[in-house]
């Protein structure tokens, strides 16, 4: 199998304490899940241990993931967002519910979304639905768009919280049919079906065809962040609403109230709010990617495109959410490459990644048949599939980097 020039970053991780109930050293295995992980995050549980500090450092490979062969197979034509574990799904064990949106399908129309099951090794195992916009979600508030859903936050084994990329929404505010939302759906039976509950925010000025990106989500001291483009592609902003209202509101189909960040504070917002926000010090956290919360180190890290670039992914890691440091680069010297997703070593998509996690990103495939099916800009659409990276966090006691290195 061929594989492609991997660029690893050079990376240290410090002051290591651990979020666990009653355990003597870490496990991914036993890491709390779900909703009680949630309540441990938020601060409503005083089990908690502390570790020592230890160093560790990243060590990376490459493989191709899905071929365009897979992605045919499962029911769509082109990569059109990152692979999405949907939380809670997967049986026997090791295998892994995977979720794509649009991407056009084999003739089902109306912007069909795909659920297929898989291994973290090839998430292209056997298809398990393709369904149409009005199929997959509800609409019960009336929203427009198109939509894609792009993570996924298990509250519950009843309820899955989803963040969704909408497009094609009318303004009342600025001309144009093409304008773009974040909004929230949720799922009562594991993810077979959605109800869209509403647009929560749109870019700076509401200006029509500037791509808000999204998808990125964590919860923090109470708090369910959301991360989008705030002036179209790479200008990465971030807003944020009650973890506990949005779960209330979510439960009778509605939305809660939610503010974005500027100049160093929140500032209550809508869906409709044109008022500007502060860009992240990345720009480029805010585009279609995953986010996930690492007890071991107390930090949020974020696998992205380089900045303003097509042909690496990085990863970025946070404390606060909102000061972001690049670890540097997973993977480089890739064409067309987009959209990056984050899965932990066991399987688990429960919004955390232990010691070992897996970054999945689509990018062009040098071994596809030549052809160009995708609109516009797009070109050689039929030629992406998805690679992964594994990384694993490893002592390192001298506190040195690894070098960089070439996987041929």
């Amino acid at each position: 199998m061929k594989t492609s020039r991997i660029a690893l970053g050079t990376m240290l991780i410090t002051s290591l304490h651990l979020v666990a109930c009653a355990q003597t050293k870490y496990d991914p295995m036993v890491l709390p899940k779900g909703r009680e992980y949630f309540e441990l995050r938020d601060g409503l549980s005083n089990s908690q241990q502390k570790f020592p500090e230890t160093q560790f450092e990243f060590i990376g490979a490459c493989e191709v993931a899905m071929t365009p062969a897979d992605i045919n197979r499962m029911g769509f034509f082109y990569p059109d967002m990152q692979l999405c574990p949907i939380p809670g799904r997967g049986n026997p064990p090791g295998l892994v519910h995977w979720l794509h949106g649009v991407g056009t399908g084999s003739g089902i129309g109306n912007m069909p979304t795909q659920v297929f099951e898989g291994s973290m090794e090839q998430p292209a195992g056997r298809l398990i639905f393709i369904k149409s916009q009005p199929e997959f979600f509800a609409n019960p508030n009336g929203a427009d768009g198109t939509k894609w859903l792009m993570g996924i936050c298990r509250h519950s084994p009843q309820l899955l919280i989803g963040v969704c990329h909408v497009e094609s929404c009318v303004s009342a505010i600025t001309p144009g049919q093409a304008h773009c939302r974040i909004g929230i759906a949720k799922s009562v039976n594991g993810g077979d079906s959605w109800s869209y509950l509403g647009h929560v925010v749109c870019t700076d000025g509401d200006i029509d065809n500037w791509n808000i990106g999204g998808g990125p989500f964590a919860i923090k001291d109470g708090y369910f962040y959301i991360f989008y483009n705030r002036t179209g592609d790479q200008s990465a902003a971030v807003a944020r609403t009650g973890f506990k209202e949005l779960i209330a509101a979510a439960e009778s189909d509605s939305l809660s109230a939610w503010e974005k960040y500027r100049d160093g504070q929140w500032h209550p917002t809508s869906a409709g709010d044109p008022a500007p926000t502060s860009s992240l010090n990345l720009p480029n956290i805010g585009n279609h990617n995953q986010m996930k919360f690492c007890p071991l180190d107390n930090n949020f890290y974020c696998a992205a495109l380089g900045e303003y670039s097509t042909k690496t992914v990085r990863l970025y890691r946070s404390a606060d959410l909102i000061h972001w440091t690049d670890l540097g680069a997973l993977a480089s010297g890739f064409e067309h490459l987009f959209y990056a997703s984050m899965l932990d070593a066991t399987g688990v998509a429960d919004g955390t990644v232990g010691a070992s996690f897996h970054v999945y990103f689509s990018a062009e495939m040098p071994e596809s048949p030549p052809g160009d099916s995708g609109p516009g800009a797009w070109g050689k659409a039929n030629r992406r599939g998805y690679y992964r990276v594994r990384i694993e966090l490893k002592e390192n006691e001298s506190g040195k980097l690894k070098k960089e290195e070439e996987i041929e």
